[in-house]
């Protein structure tokens, strides 16, 4: 019997001991589980231009929900540590090129470098442009530019038989003259010498200023402009003048080469006193050299109205000019030489005028040197 008991409490202690190891084994498994770590796994990849191939650096690779992001180096490869075993909304950002957005899952299976493309996207932004001609610096300014100068469709729409004519519509000027032929432009009553007239910034050095019956000696309808000057700004040109600067622009003398060879004509005609006007000018590059020609005819018998006809209000002239440049890198030289010549008549019966009438012819040479 004591056999027996002894037996009992061996079985127990077996038993007890048993026990003990078992919780001790389920307590290590559950321990581990615990404070095991999760896999981590590191990204990386390269952006490349999708047109040229080209790496892209300072591209921003941001994933999204994640306070995470990095930038791409220079050859355009990236890097990003330490993620976890999930699915990632990545996205791809740079100014020139369109967003991109790339989702992954992260596991034992998905590759971790990853290839990615960028679109190119086309910038738009405001044009520069850059001149050598004085820039205005107030909207005043600039209306005040274009009420002064007379170009393009607005030039071409008041051109008449001689300068004066053509400047009549203008705010502040009217004309004088003692004949159709022998007219200049009257700035705010001011005229004779008081207005400068001059031909791309020379001086016109006719007798127009000092007598009222000698004609401008500039021929306006192959002009590209018309600058007039007041107020202030016509101390720029001359000290001396009060009244207003005429300065008539045709480029006589080219500063650049054209593409192409140009040639271009006009015509003008009158009822009134059957007049006419035609002229050609012709630019012709032959490299390094720029020519132009140009040549003018305008004629005009005697003014006819209704109470009759005016003797001796006809007109006549001819007008030419040959110019050539030399042009290369360090800029121009240039010379031009001009004629012009006008046969024309004064009416007489009139205060002031000639009591019989009187019949000018003028004759004008002018050669112009520029570098």
């Amino acid at each position: 019997m004591f056999n027996n008991f002894f037996s009992l409490g061996r079985n127990k202690i077996f038993l007890y001991r048993l026990n003990i190891f078992k919780a001790i084994v389920i307590f290590l498994l559950f321990s581990s589980v615990g404070i095991s770590k999760p896999i981590l796994s590191n990204l990386t990849g390269v952006i490349l231009d999708s047109e040229t191939l080209d790496p892209i650096p300072n591209v921003v690779i941001a994933i999204e929900g994640e306070d995470l992001f990095v930038t791409s180096r220079a050859d355009g490869s990236f890097l990003i540590k330490n993620l976890s075993e999930k699915s990632y909304l990545i996205s791809f950002s740079h100014l020139a090129y369109h967003k991109k957005q790339v989702e992954i899952n992260i596991d034992e299976n998905s590759p971790l470098s990853l290839k990615i493309y960028l679109t190119p996207k086309t910038i738009n932004i405001s044009d520069v442009i850059v001149t050598d001609k004085f820039k205005t610096i107030s909207k005043f300014d600039e209306i005040a530019e274009y009420t002064n100068v007379l170009k393009g469709k607005k030039l071409q729409r008041d051109l008449a038989q001689t300068l004066a004519e053509t400047l009549k519509r203008e705010t502040g000027l009217s004309i004088r003259s003692m004949g159709p032929a022998p007219s200049r432009p009257v700035i705010r009553g001011l005229g004779q010498d008081r207005i400068l007239i001059s031909e791309d910034g020379n001086k016109t050095s006719d007798l127009s200023a000092t007598s009222p019956d000698h004609a401008v000696t500039i021929e306006p309808f192959n002009s590209n402009r018309i600058e007039l000057i007041r107020g202030p700004k016509v101390l720029l040109q001359t000290p001396t003048t009060l009244g207003g600067v005429v300065n008539v622009i045709r480029n006589e003398i080219p500063e650049e080469i054209e593409e192409h060879f140009h040639l271009s004509g006009g015509y003008y005609g009158e009822t009134a006193n059957n007049g006419y006007l035609g002229s050609l000018s012709t630019d012709i590059p032959l490299n390094p050299f720029a020519i132009r020609l140009e040549i003018s005819k305008r004629n005009a018998d005697d003014i006819t109205s209704p109470l009759g006809e005016l003797k001796n209000s006809y007109s006549s002239s001819l007008n030419y000019s040959a110019a050539g440049s030399y042009i290369d890198d360090f800029g121009f030289i240039g010379a031009s030489f001009r004629g012009f010549e006008l046969d024309y008549g004064i009416p007489g019966g009139y205060i002031g005028a000639h009591p019989y009438g009187v019949d000018i012819k003028i004759v004008r040479r002018q050669s112009n040197f520029r570098t």
